[in-house]
């Protein structure tokens, strides 16, 4: 059994002005009243399974090791689908088996790492006495993630998952001079994040193989390195470090917090501007 507390981070579709993630923390709380419950974000639009994908596989490994990750994104509550444990080297993940990880399996299997042990949550001893077809945030997620933190192991949940449900990762292209990405996130200040990673836009730029280049490097060479970044009528020419390098209101290209190529305006909505959104094409040309 565990001798300290755990942390339990929730992450929903549920918005915050009912009372539906009170009452998950209350059911976490009554079981193990020593966890501690973390809010990553309750504002996932509505059944969005890609958005609820990619939060909590960028927001993960912030958390200690072993944080269990409860996620409550869930069309299809009520219905067959399956409801699932999973753990991976360093988290939990109780989800709806519904494409919620698939950012997370698309990681394991990119980087060769250990594939992630999975249960089907069968067992009726460790939910809610009464199951409703609508909330089982409460009545099976809630309860199953309180009492992995007080030590149950997996296999006391149920049998082990056959086959994650899963969409497909949305994948850079490359030729010789163009990186082709798209955004797929929209943040809350109508900043474009896109699938073109750090790592992705500064070797294609750097023609450099290694492991890992950094946009540091990029911008000690952006003088003599041509390239356009585009997003619909954007047309961008070089890299920020820092929002302030633009003027207020002008558009400008940043390498995100979580790595990742991104389209803003400074002070500004690059989204409303542009009439940008999820699943819009993002190129990146190299001029010799």
């Amino acid at each position: 059994m565990n001798k300290s507390p755990s942390v339990i981070t929730l992450t929903t579709d549920f918005g915050t002005s009912d009372v539906y993630v009170g009452v998950m923390k209350g059911v976490i709380l009554n079981i193990n009243p020593n966890v501690q419950v973390v809010d990553l974000t309750h504002a996932i639009p509505p059944h969005d399974i890609h958005q609820a994908a990619l939060s909590i596989y960028s927001s993960y490994r912030f958390f200690p090791k072993d944080a269990i990750h409860v996620i409550v994104v869930d069309p299809g509550v009520g219905s067959s689908r399956q409801a699932i444990v999973c753990q991976t080297d360093n988290a939990f993940f109780v989800c709806p088996n519904n494409g919620v990880l698939s950012y997370l399996l698309h990681k394991t299997e990119t980087e060769d790492t250990h594939i992630p042990n999975a249960v089907l949550i069968e067992n009726a001893d460790y939910l809610l006495p009464k199951v409703s077809n609508t909330f089982h945030g409460r009545d099976i997620f809630a309860p199953i993630a309180a009492h992995l933190s007080l030590g149950v192991p997996l296999t006391d949940f149920g049998t082990p998952l056959q086959e994650f449900v899963r969409f497909s990762v949305p994948l850079v292209k490359r030729d010789e001079n163009t990186l082709t990405g798209q955004v797929i996130k929209v943040d809350s200040f109508g900043n474009l994040i896109t699938n073109i990673s750090e790592d992705i836009l500064t070797q294609f730029l750097l023609s450099d193989q290694s492991n890992k280049t950094t946009a540091e490097k990029l911008h000690k060479q952006q003088d003599i390195i041509h390239y356009k970044i585009t997003a619909g009528s954007v047309h961008l020419n070089r890299l920020n470090s820092s929002y302030s390098e633009s003027e207020p209101g002008e558009p400008l290209a940043i390498i995100s917090s979580f790595g990742l190529l991104e389209i803003s305006v400074n002070l500004g909505n690059a989204s409303a501007r542009y009439g940008l959104k999820t699943g819009d094409e993002v190129r990146v040309k190299r001029f010799r």
